[in-house]
């Protein structure tokens, strides 16, 4: 599960984009720890 102030995900057939503002994680892993 991601937790994160915002979250903004864009799929296309062959590339997928996932960006976020301020601290972004999933699960356990920090993927971004500041804005």
């Amino acid at each position: 599960m991601f937790h994160a102030t915002t979250i903004l995900a864009c799929k296309g057939e062959k590339k997928a984009v996932i960006g976020g503002d301020g601290q972004v994680t999933f699960g356990t892993t920090v993927l971004k720890s500041n804005a």
